[in-house]
């Protein structure tokens, strides 16, 4: 079952290309582009809302910025006062840490839970050195994406430098795989070629997987050697007399070694690693590698009597096989085997759970009672004549919550005598939905 986390929502067969930043309650919240997703043990899921160059948090409430400002750039600190340039990778470690790849500052960076940022690896120069030394004053080269191993190894797809790099947890770090040349080679890990690095995962055997946006595969890590887990390697086509080799691309269920992908991007795994899912960007879909086939797990395809056409791209929610995205990149999945999606070009986080359905009653669609809260301004006691019953909140300009009531009735008199004067919003929930009503509280 496909439904928005996070961002605005839209109803029937709709589309939606509205971004921008904006906090507050999630279906409320703007992003801009996100390319990132994690997920922690709590339950809180994090975003890496690259064209805002911010970390956001999304809780069971509202989205709010974790980390970083609006405007592009490099400084360590906390909160608003830290500086990202286009993060894109995210993941977080056991203990709640979140790292994010600090993508044009070529950096890793540390976030706290409480938003505190420090630079965890990158000196902040375009290359590739620093092997064996202090991640810190090594040089990456636009690093993508980001993932923890069970001990707390960080793992990065150095896109521009064509490897894997791997930082310890004493502050090391070294090449995990991939000799730096650009190509398509599996075998010994320090021989391999890659070409499109995006994706990282790693499960609890000690096996980390990748996504190749070139090379259009999914390519498995572990012990010294390199190879290919899902995407189509053994129709390789040379352009011509050109060297290059031009991996087919497109869109194909079926055996992991004849599947198609098309530009794939975020990839999630369970600790088992007996189930992969990958953000299949151009194809619109998520698809999802077990052991021997490739399938679509969520994604609007359209079946004939020859093939499967690509997902089509679009906004719906949803059972998966009717749902429809618009890029999806990032991807991230939680321990109740939830599957979470930075869905790019629709400006919003899409959350895939498991369900079992015995049968689908008809969606019942109830007009919501209108908001009646006076006066506004109000200066100490806001009277909240109608409202949806249910959950209600009160939050500030930046997304804070300052009030809450789970079960909330009208009327009601609220207190606002102790607030800031400035602008709130107002909104109230209930299993048909939710509205909003922006309150200005003036002493």
């Amino acid at each position: 079952m496909v439904s928005t986390l996070a961002g605005p929502s839209v109803a029937g067969n709709d589309t939606l290309n509205t971004s921008g930043y904006r906090n507050g309650p999630d279906s409320l919240a703007l992003f801009q582009h996100p390319c990132g997703v994690a997920a922690d043990k709590k339950g809180n899921i994090y975003i890496a809302d690259t064209y805002n160059n911010m970390i956001r948090r999304v809780n069971a409430d509202s989205t709010f910025a974790l980390a970083g400002d609006t405007g592009a750039g490099f400084a360590d600190g906390a909160g608003t006062a830290a500086r990202f340039n286009r993060p894109m990778g995210i993941c977080t470690d056991k203990n709640g840490n979140i790292y994010v790849a600090d993508t044009y500052n070529n950096r890793i960076r540390e976030v706290s839970p409480s938003g505190n940022v420090i630079t965890y690896a990158g000196n902040g120069i375009q290359g590739d050195s620093g092997d064996g030394g202090p991640a810190t004053a090594a040089e990456l080269y636009l690093p993508v994406g980001v993932a923890a191993d069970t001990i707390g190894n960080i793992y990065v797809t150095d896109n521009g430098n064509n490897v894997i790099r791997e930082i310890f947890t004493n502050g090391t770090i070294a090449t995990f795989a991939g000799s730096g040349k650009a190509g398509y080679l599996n075998g010994k890990s320090d021989t391999a070629e890659f070409l499109g690095l995006y994706g990282v995962a790693a499960d609890d055997s000690g096996y980390v997987y990748v996504t190749e946006y070139i090379n259009d595969d999914v390519r498995k890590i572990r012990n010294g050697k390199v190879t290919t887990l899902a995407g189509n390697d053994t129709n390789i086509v040379f352009h011509g007399g050109d060297t290059i080799p031009i991996y087919p691309f497109g869109y194909r269920n079926g055996k992991n070694d004849t599947a198609l992908f098309y530009d794939p991007a975020g990839i999630a795994v369970d600790s088992s690693g007996l189930s992969v899912f990958v953000s299949d960007e151009y194809n619109h879909a998520i698809r999802k590698i077990g052991r021997d086939s490739v399938t679509t797990f969520a994604g609007d395809t359209t079946a004939d009597s020859l093939h499967i056409i690509p997902a089509i791209a679009g906004y719906v929610n949803g059972l998966s096989p009717a749902a429809r995205f618009n890029s999806p990149v990032g991807l991230a999945l939680d321990n109740k085997g939830n599957v979470y999606v930075a869905d790019n070009g629709n400006n919003a986080i899409r959350k895939i759970a498991p369900t079992v359905l015995s049968a689908v009653a008809p969606v019942q669609y109830v007009p919501l009672p209108a908001i009646s809260a006076y006066p506004n301004p109000c200066s100490g006691r806001l009277m909240i004549a109608s409202a949806p019953q249910g959950k209600a909140m009160l939050c500030d300009i930046t997304g804070r919550v300052v009030w809450s009531s789970p079960a909330f009735k009208a009327p009601f008199v609220l207190n606002t005598a102790g607030f800031t004067p400035g602008v709130y919003l107002f909104s109230a929930q209930s299993a048909a939905g939710t509205v909003t009503q922006k309150i200005i509280v003036a002493h």
